[in-house]
């Protein structure tokens, strides 16, 4: 993860930011990012899955 982000932070373009890191839990980011930089994302075979702005919670919700 630590090298994907690496390369990620060499391609950011316009107004894109890697925003929170989730790497120590779920090997996951989050930021903003504009259709250039999603380009370069989804290009790279360390990227499983893209997800738009949603809410995660885990565990038990009563």
């Amino acid at each position: 993860m630590p090298a994907h982000l690496a390369w990620l932070r060499q391609r950011l373009s316009g107004n894109s930011s890697v925003m929170y890191d989730y790497s120590g839990l779920l090997n996951a980011y989050a930021g903003t990012f504009d259709e250039a930089t999603l380009k370069h994302i989804r290009s790279s075979p360390d990227v499983e899955r893209i997800s738009e702005d949603s809410i995660l919670t885990f565990g038990d919700q009563q």
